[in-house]
């Protein structure tokens, strides 16, 4: 299986590592997965750690070649618990990164 892990970010939906290499889905095209053939496990390690999701995948990764997947074509993924990907936990998310959150308007805490 392929895990899956989400991520808060407002172009990013998940990051994971397989046979395929970095996998990332993004929210404007969340039925589809790129695969980043030439990133390390490292990488995605990287890309969950860093602050900001989005400007880590457009300073190191974006630009580097990379096949996409329909999710029918990865049977391993869609068999990974983590799919479907779970919504978006605000109040939890607001909690792990404390006041470098901003909340979507009208969520109060």
């Amino acid at each position: 299986m392929i895990p899956l892990t989400d991520v808060v970010s407002s172009t990013i939906k998940a990051v994971g590592y397989g046979k395929q290499g970095l996998l990332v889905v993004f929210l404007s095209n969340p039925s589809k997965v790129y695969a980043y053939g030439g990133c390390t496990q490292n990488h995605a390690e990287l890309l969950l750690a860093a602050a900001s999701a989005g400007k880590h995948f457009a300073t190191h990764i974006k630009g580097l070649p990379f096949t996409t997947f329909d999710l029918d074509d990865l049977p391993d993924l869609k068999a990974s618990p983590r799919f479907p990907f779970d919504p978006i936990d605000w109040f939890a998310a607001a909690k792990a990164v404390g006041a470098f959150f901003a909340p979507p308007s009208g969520l109060v805490f």
